[in-house]
């Protein structure tokens, strides 16, 4: 399903002149300038609700400015439903994985080789299984992080779009439902014995 940013299914009227929508080739873009704001800019998707429970977060971005003098990021951010939120933040240290707790932010697992880039496209595909967290820039996987709660079955309810510092452009978010089968605690290993024999 792809998600429409229009103010039936983002949050866009509270950022005022912060949020734009434009077409760009026939494509939809959502743009945060976020390089102004000392707090940075982030837009909400309402509750989602769609026919099959949605595991699955994919979208495009690019940066087109950053503030300089500070630690720009861009994050995305998911809700699953009844238990956790969650955020993948990307910045000049690499890309992070993240899970919120009332006792603050706890870092899942880091990856120092992403490397964050002025005007270059990315495409991230957040998959959330029941055991694992795998996170993909542009098809190749980047972060593997073991899940320690429940598998939850009412899936992902909410998301949100940050900028910190940096003015990005986003494509439609797709979210879906994959299955378990990249999950590795349910990859079945296979091993074959070669054994002499003698007569």
């Amino acid at each position: 399903t792809k998600l429409s940013y229009d103010n039936k299914t983002f949050d866009l009227t509270c950022n005022g002149s912060s949020v734009s929508v434009q077409k760009l080739n026939q494509t939809e873009l959502l743009n945060l300038f976020g390089s102004r704001l000392d707090g940075g800019i982030s837009v909400w998707a309402k509750n989602i609700a769609p026919a099959k429970v949605a595991n699955y977060i994919e979208t495009g971005f690019k940066i087109t400015s950053e503030n300089e003098s500070k630690n720009s990021q861009i994050r995305i951010k998911w809700r699953e439903a009844g238990t956790s939120d969650y955020y993948v933040k990307l910045s000049n240290d690499g890309l992070d994985l993240y899970k919120e707790s009332d006792t603050g932010d706890n870092i899942l697992l880091k990856n120092s080789d992403f490397e964050k880039l002025l005007s270059k496209w990315y495409r991230l595909k957040i998959e959330s299984l029941s055991n694992s967290i795998n996170i993909y820039v542009d098809d190749v996987l980047k972060i593997q992080a073991s899940k320690t709660t429940e598998n939850n079955p009412e899936g992902i309810s909410r998301i949100g779009l940050t900028s910190l510092y940096s003015d990005v452009q986003f494509t439609p978010v797709k979210i879906g439902t994959v299955t378990n089968s990249k999950d590795t605690n349910e990859v079945a290993v296979k091993y074959d014995y070669n054994y002499p024999v003698c007569f």
